[in-house]
């Protein structure tokens, strides 16, 4: 939500874009590099749907194309990106301890507080903006001397990657953009200041290999690490 008006997240178009990319090429996509998020999206206005364009465009080399959501004139570009289908160097994420890095980030809080910390920001900067109840997934936050480490609890819907139907999903996505959030921002500072993101670069490979077992706490939740690191 947005001061009042139901806005669609902004991970959304990752998935647009892929399952676009994919369909039109039948190749899978591997990256989605340099999203730019343009224009915000009113979901279900008073018609109560909402219909987007995606056009798809040859890219600088053979292994990418550029991709657009744009609005059904084409006027407005709510994002886009370039699709990468070449090869990844790895198919799996580096592994994560997460004992350790619990062991680091001796801060905590729960995920009501996360999002009572996200709405006096809101409210101190007068923009409206609101989590829905399907990205409040964040059960448990953590923080530590430049990172960060959540729970997301997914029961409300996402579910395992489906190679033929939603391999990026929002919900999941949105909780680790909050994550990153959290530490860039220092929840449990209470600071006044909302930032949201921009641009994202996203490996749909590595995205979907870090749905493992070893990415799952006891409780069932996904396990989302963050970490800062100098700007190169």
């Amino acid at each position: 939500m947005l001061a009042g008006r139901r806005i669609l997240p902004g991970v959304a178009y990752l998935e647009m874009l892929r399952a676009a990319g994919t369909m039109a090429s039948g190749r899978p996509v591997t990256a989605i590099r340099d999203l730019i998020w343009l224009h915000p999206l009113e979901a279900g206005g008073k018609a109560g749907a909402t219909s987007v364009r995606i056009t798809l465009a040859p890219g600088r080399t053979v292994e990418t194309v550029d991709g657009r959501v744009v609005s059904p004139d084409g006027r407005t570009v709510h994002a886009e990106g370039r699709l990468s289908y070449g090869t990844l160097d790895s198919d799996a994420p580096e592994p994560i301890d997460l004992t350790a890095i619990r062991a680091r980030c001796p801060e905590e809080l729960d995920g009501s507080a996360c999002y009572e910390a996200a709405a006096r920001q809101a409210r101190a900067e007068a923009t409206g903006l609101v989590a829905g109840p399907s990205l409040r997934v964040i059960r448990h936050f953590r923080l530590g001397d430049g990172e960060a480490l959540s729970e997301l609890d997914l029961s409300s819907g996402a579910g395992d990657p489906d190679p033929d139907g939603m391999l990026l999903e929002p919900p999941l996505l949105d909780g680790a953009l909050q994550t990153v959030l959290g530490l860039e921002q220092g929840l449990l500072a209470h600071g006044d200041t909302m930032h949201v993101p921009f641009s994202l670069d996203v490996s749909t490979v590595n995205f979907a290999a870090a749905w493992s077992p070893n990415f799952y706490s006891n409780s069932g939740c996904v396990a989302k690490y963050a970490m800062l690191r100098p700007p190169e």
